[in-house]
């Protein structure tokens, strides 16, 4: 397919990152994504600074209460994170965001449980999602009964945050999508 373009530097650049991505959606048929979902930083027009970061749920195992705050309040942004990436997704999973579902940090034993819970369907919902992943992820992860105590909450954010990072890392063999964003 031949893309035209008029001779100015933001259409080129438009018809070149146009073509780019699809490229790689036409390569991208042996994983889940299309590219990890990632942080990109960088000065503008140096190439030599850009800093490329993979997102993922990093924060300590949760082993009580406030590990298990801080795991579900990551789990929650990650997971947000993840879906709005339509750079990873042919998508935006917008039906099993958790932000867009209205739940909101976690703050004491009551609302991690409600949280994870939550956070449990709509991961387990969003690997399956119609038309938002390259290959739907039928990987069970074996993710544990709902958080009903602290006990079963720590087990339940461990096991959601071992699920979505292996979920994150499928990726086809495509390469790096790129992307445009605002000023």
């Amino acid at each position: 397919m031949a893309i035209s373009c008029r001779k100015n530097v933001v259409e080129m650049v438009e018809a070149l990152v146009f073509a780019h991505n699809a490229l790689q959606n036409k390569v991208a048929t042996d994983g889940y994504h299309r590219d990890l979902t990632q942080v990109t930083s960088s000065p503008i027009f140096n190439q030599s600074g850009i800093t490329v970061t993979n997102v993922t749920v990093s924060a300590a195992a949760a082993t009580d209460l406030p590990t298990s705050i801080t795991l579900t309040n990551q789990l929650l942004a990650v997971l947000d994170m993840h879906c709005m990436d339509d750079q990873v997704h042919l998508i935006r999973d917008t039906v099993n965001d958790p932000v867009i579902d209205g739940y909101a940090p976690a703050f004491d034993l009551p609302s991690v449980q409600v949280a994870l819970n939550a956070l449990k369907v709509l991961f387990v919902a969003h690997q399956t999602q119609s038309g938002v992943h390259a290959n739907n992820d039928g990987t069970s992860y074996g993710l544990p009964a709902n958080a009903t105590s602290l006990g079963t909450a720590e087990t339940l954010a461990n096991a959601l945050k071992a699920a979505l990072n292996t979920h994150m890392a499928n990726v086809g063999t495509a390469g790096m999508r790129i992307s445009i964003i605002g000023d």
